[in-house]
C-alpha cells in the first residue's frame, strides 16, 4: 500500500467472504491472516472500507481477478503458505473417492513374500527357532558366528562373493525395503541354500 493514500476500499461480490472478515473469532487461517493486515492498516492510521457488490457489476478489478482465476487453472504447481481445514478435507475426500493407482505387484510368490516380511521383521525360524526349544543359539555353517538377518544379509565373510554376484548393498534396511532388490535377495538366499531355513 502506498505511504500517501489515507484510505482504500476493498470490492468484492462475496458477500460470505466478507462476512467471514467481520467475524470475531474466525476459525479460518486465511481469514485470520486478513483480520492481522487490516489491524496493522489501521493501526498506522489508515482506512478500508470493504463494500460489497453483487455480481460484477463492470468493475475492472473483478473482472482483471475472474481472468487471472481462469489463467491460474491452467498452472500445474501452486504455492500455498495456509491451507484451510475446509480445503484439507476436501483433498482427503478426493483421494478417498478417486484413489491413485497402486504400484505395481511385485510378482513374487506368497513365499517369497513370507520370506521376505519375515527378514523385514527380524525374526526367520532359522534365527529365532532355538527361543522355542530352549537351546543355544543356532550358529552359521559357515563361519560359526550367531546366525541373525544381518549375518545372512550382510555380515558372513564365506558368503560374500554370492552376495557380491547378486549386487546387494549393505544396508540391510534398505535391500529389504526397495523392490528393485528384492528379486536379487530371494536368488541370493536361494543360491547360498538359505531360503528354505527362513
Amino acid at each position: 500500500m502506498s505511504n500517501t493514500e489515507e484510505s482504500f476500499a476493498i470490492v468484492s461480490d462475496s458477500q460470505g467472504a466478507l462476512n467471514s472478515i467481520k467475524s470475531r473469532f474466525p476459525r479460518d487461517p486465511l481469514v485470520q491472516r486478513i483480520q492481522a493486515v487490516y489491524s496493522n492498516v489501521v493501526e498506522v492510521g489508515k482506512s478500508i472500507f470493504w463494500i460489497w457488490v453483487p455480481g460484477h457489476v463492470g468493475i475492472r478489478g473483478n473482472v482483471m481477478a475472474d481472468e487471472a482465476a481462469k489463467r491460474a487453472t491452467g498452472v500445474r504447481h501452486v504455492d500455498v503458505q495456509v491451507v484451510r481445514h475446509l480445503d484439507l478435507k476436501a483433498a482427503l475426500r478426493a483421494a478417498l473417492v478417486h484413489p491413485k493407482p497402486w504400484r505395481p505387484p511385485l510378482l513374487l510368490s506368497r513365499i517369497e513374500r513370507v520370506k521376505i516380511h519375515r527378514l523385514r521383521i527380524g525374526y526367520t525360524q532359522i534365527t529365532h527357532a532355538h527361543l522355542l526349544r530352549g537351546e543355544p543359539p543356532t550358529v552359521c555353517v559357515h563361519c560359526g558366528n550367531q546366525m541373525t538377518v544381518e549375518h545372512i544379509l550382510r555380515e558372513c565373510p564365506v558368503l560374500e562373493p554370492i552376495r557380491q554376484s547378486f549386487h546387494l548393498i549393505d544396508e540391510v534396511g534398505e535391500i529389504l525395503k526397495q523392490p528393485q532388490h528384492l528379486k536379487n535377495v530371494i536368488k541370493y538366499l536361494r543360491s547360498a541354500n538359505i531360503f528354505d531355513m527362513l
